[in-house]
């Protein structure tokens, strides 16, 4: 607990070093909503037994937060990773949805309250739908129980519109099913990307030394981050901060890629070589000012 709330203060005053924050209602509640979404990683990282390196686990994510921190600047997206990820964080702590009745009104409930927000969203239910088939039987109760739980909070919203009399502010809601292709090179990230590969790999050399229970978890955590990977590509355009969204299973993966090492030492070494990608990516625009300074010196030389 300490060492994350210390990471958090670190990274916290790092961030407001790097992009000043304003003090208006708007910023101040997006900000508070990633923090809790950092807040429900941190209860995952200390109740989940899927993960024995916790705490490399909470720097993974905090780095990541600190990639992708101008989220912040968009309150309704912000909303929807924190809603997301109690959904995330619900159906991977079960410790055995088959016998939970609540599961599948709760993952309605929070995935309709995430589509108010961020509508694309509203396709992770392929993620909640993959997991209730794979835990347990198809069963009639479950399915209505999802259906109660999306239908409530959009018969509420729906009210609200009604009755304030912003009823046509439901046509301006199903514009953002317009398919909106991601058009953002994000060159810098490849490293991050080879480096969730080589965690990809490394689990498949160690899956058949691994418990039935975790080969599960491990397997639903990886749909939720292909789940989210098709839903930016089709809508996340050119927000890149949307990427947000998969910091968590992220986390994950390379904390128990880490787990693995033979000593802390080659733990640490990981935890650097990601944070070193992370600044990288942070301060592109910088180290390519400085590359063609650089380069325009040597010119000149010459």
């Amino acid at each position: 607990m300490l060492q994350f709330f210390l990471g958090a203060l670190f990274l916290a005053l790092f961030f407001l070093s790097l992009q000043p924050v304003r003090t208006d209602l708007y910023s101040i509640s997006a900000i508070l909503q990633l923090l809790l979404t950092a807040v429900v990683c941190l209860l995952f990282y200390n109740y989940s037994n899927l993960v024995k390196s916790a705490g490399f686990g909470l720097w993974f994510y905090l780095i990541w937060v600190l990639m992708f921190s101008k989220i912040t600047a968009d309150l309704p997206m912000t909303a929807s990773l924190l809603f997301c990820s109690m959904i995330f964080w619900r159906w991977i702590s079960a410790a055995n949805p088959g016998e939970n009745r609540k599961i599948m009104f709760e993952s309605g409930f929070l995935l309709a309250v995430s589509a108010l927000f961020f509508p694309p969203s509203i396709f992770l239910i392929v993620f909640v739908l993959v997991a209730y088939f794979y835990t347990q039987t198809l069963n009639l109760r479950g399915m209505l129980l999802l259906i109660i739980g999306l239908s409530l909070p959009v018969l509420i919203a729906t009210q609200i519109l009604y009755l304030t009399g912003h009823f046509d502010l439901i046509d301006h809601y199903f514009e953002s099913f317009y398919l909106n292709f991601w058009n953002v090179p994000v060159w810098t990230l490849i490293p991050v990307g080879l480096l969730i590969l080589i965690s990809w790999m490394d689990h498949l050399t160690k899956f058949a030394t691994q418990n039935i229970y975790k080969r599960h978890k491990y397997f639903l955590i990886f749909i939720y981050f292909v789940n989210w990977m098709i839903i930016l590509a089709l809508y996340g355009g050119n927000e890149v901060y949307s990427l947000m969204f998969l910091g968590f299973p992220i986390s994950i993966f390379l904390s128990r890629f880490v787990q693995y090492a033979s000593s802390a030492g080659k733990k640490e070494f990981w935890l650097w070589i990601f944070a070193i990608f992370g600044m990288i990516y942070i301060f592109e625009a910088e180290l390519i000012q400085l590359y063609n300074s650089i380069l325009g010196d040597i010119s000149f030389q010459f």
